[in-house]
């Protein structure tokens, strides 16, 4: 009885072992694809990580770029060291996987040559899906820009105040050049009107110079050492060697009626000069021939200039 009872419960641990390890065989799975890894987009700033559940196989979808100040993202990697980039197109996961983000910090600098000569401001851009520190320079009065220059040497064959700087690994300085400003406008009458036209002056471009005359003055032309340029109060001119350009201001004259004039009856009209005048020229009166001395000639030449 006692063998018999033995022998049940020998069988009964047997089948049960058996049956525990033919589960075990029968239930191994070969199929992954109900398996799920994590994705863990490491920001490596102050936004942290993030994390997402893929299936074994599946592409992983690019998530937006993530924002850090002062820095360039500059992609997924693989690595925390970023020396082997994500290729999202052809990378599938196959088992808990983590991404890092690649920082480029922003080691452009902009600087002028000359402190109070103009200013620089930079804008970061995106361009053909780089990006770019955009500077734009801007002149003080007197200076004229030369162009945007890296270590001694220029860099914008257009000379332009806005340049795009590509930015990279390593650290770039460029620097807004000017010169003082090759042109300088002078006036014949100084309260005769003003002058304008070198608060953006380029070197080696054009730019409009204008005069512009005050109540009771007329604009006579722009003059270089004496030699009239042009009757034109807009006139333009190249930004290159040094030259002094001068704008002749004339007093102009008003006359009212012919009043005072001797009582003429020409047409000559009583000027605010105290003349009487018709056209360009001015009546002294009637003289007999032998009363035109030279003092009368004289007067009449100094009271038309």
């Amino acid at each position: 009885m006692q063998r018999k009872r033995f022998f049940t419960v020998f069988m009964a641990v047997f089948l049960t072992m058996c049956g525990i390890a033919c589960c075990g065989i029968g239930c191994t799975k070969t199929d992954n694809s109900e398996k799920a890894f994590t994705v863990t987009f490491d920001t490596m700033s102050e936004r942290g990580k993030e994390t997402v559940e893929i299936a074994v196989g599946e592409k992983i979808v690019e998530p937006p770029a993530p924002e850090r100040s002062g820095y360039v993202f500059g992609g997924w990697y693989l690595d925390s060291d970023c020396t082997v980039a994500c290729d999202f197109a052809l990378f599938s996961v196959t088992e808990n996987t983590t991404l890092y983000a690649k920082w480029i910090a922003l080691k452009i600098t902009l600087t002028t040559n000359v402190y109070d000569a103009g200013r620089v401001v930079g804008q970061e851009i995106t361009k053909d899906g780089k990006i770019y520190i955009r500077g734009t320079a801007s002149n003080n009065p007197g200076y004229t820009f030369k162009g945007w220059y890296e270590d001694g040497k220029k860099i914008d064959a257009d000379t332009s105040f806005v340049y795009d700087f590509e930015i990279t690994d390593s650290e770039k300085t460029y620097v807004a050049t000017w010169i003082k400003c090759p042109i300088t406008l002078l006036k014949t009458i100084n309260e005769g009107g003003s002058v304008a036209g070198l608060a953006r002056t380029i070197l080696g471009k054009d730019t409009t110079i204008t005069a512009t005359p005050n109540d009771g003055y007329r604009f006579d032309g722009w003059y270089r050492g004496g030699i009239l340029l042009t009757t034109t109060a807009d006139y333009r001119v190249t930004v290159s060697d040094e030259t002094t350009l001068t704008a002749k201001f004339v007093k102009t004259v008003e006359t009212t009626d012919n009043s005072g004039c001797d009582g003429n009856d020409h047409s000559a009209k009583m000027s605010t000069d105290g003349y009487c005048r018709h056209g360009n020229y001015i009546y002294f009166g009637t003289y007999p021939q032998s009363k035109v001395t030279d003092s009368v000639i004289t007067n009449a030449l100094d009271a038309t200039t």
